[in-house]
């Protein structure tokens, strides 16, 4: 799937926009997405270091997707340079 020329003309008030609603979104909800997929997934705990290691965890996992992705990313870049 492509861009269109309006889209790569003007990418930078797209990417703009979502970051704005998405910060935006703090005024109606305080809860960060880490703590609410916690909630989701593991539902409340009473213990607030069960939530914490929990919370860690769902970081955790999320830099490593970072880390995947940039290595993917980075092996791809070597192939077309080959």
């Amino acid at each position: 799937m492509t861009a269109t020329d309006f889209e790569f003309r003007h990418r930078l008030w797209f990417f703009w926009g979502i970051y704005r609603a998405a910060f935006l979104c703090y005024g109606f909800d305080h809860t960060s997405a880490g703590e609410a997929l916690v909630r989701l997934l593991v539902g409340p705990q009473r213990n607030p270091a069960q939530e914490r290691y929990a919370l860690h965890a769902v970081y955790g996992a999320g830099a490593g997707l970072v880390v995947a992705s940039g290595r993917t990313l980075h092996f791809s870049l070597h192939l077309l340079r080959v």
